[in-house]
């Protein structure tokens, strides 16, 4: 049972972190703010599991955190604001590598993005039929109202058909979907759920 409910965290979590890579959920509900919440998580799980020895410290990995953060602060030109931000990322990725073995996440990330995959195709029977959605619209970083359909979003204003074409799935661009499935697609060569032909 317990078994379960780690897997079943561990799972939550790793969803979130897919959630909060710039995806329209991202944009939409919070921007940063939500890079504080899954901080604020993954502090409790790590201390739960800690206390368990379920979690480990690498010194290495805080002598990187402190040796980037310092090289950012010394810049004459360093915004604070960014930095936070991208200190925020940190440890939450310190997190995540101290909490959650590689072979979770990449098996989960590989999974959930592989879902993803295959339920945004159904958004062409949605542009095709001009099936409207019933949740609030996704608003990405510049403005663009995308349709919510949960697991996809599709652009709102009237598109090429070049662009109805690309699937951005629960990005704001198909490009970023793009960059979301290549990294699943290494996870899966990892893991040999997926081959490379030459």
């Amino acid at each position: 049972m317990k078994l379960l409910q780690t897997k079943f965290i561990d799972q939550f979590l790793i969803l979130f972190s897919i959630i909060i890579s710039k995806s329209l959920y991202y944009e939409t509900y919070g921007e940063n703010y939500l890079l504080l919440i899954v901080l604020f998580l993954m502090l409790i799980y790590f201390t739960i599991r800690w206390k368990k020895n379920e979690s480990i410290i690498s010194i290495f990995n805080i002598l990187m955190i402190v040796i980037i953060s310092i090289s950012i602060v010394i810049n004459p030109n360093a915004i604070y604001s960014t930095f936070l931000v991208f200190f925020t990322c940190q440890v939450i990725s310190f997190l995540f590598v101290s909490t959650i073995s590689i072979f979770t996440y990449a098996n989960s990330f590989y999974n959930i993005v592989k879902i993803l995959i295959v339920i945004s195709f159904f958004r062409y029977l949605f542009i095709y039929f001009k099936i409207a959605s019933p949740f609030p619209n996704f608003i990405s970083i510049n403005g663009d109202q995308f349709e919510n359909f949960i697991f996809f979003g599709i652009l709102s204003k009237k598109e090429t058909v070049l662009g109805i074409l690309r699937n951005n799935g629960l990005w704001w661009e198909p490009g970023a979907f793009q960059i979301i499935i290549n990294i699943a697609f290494l996870f899966g060569i990892i893991l040999n759920n997926s081959t490379v032909r030459l």
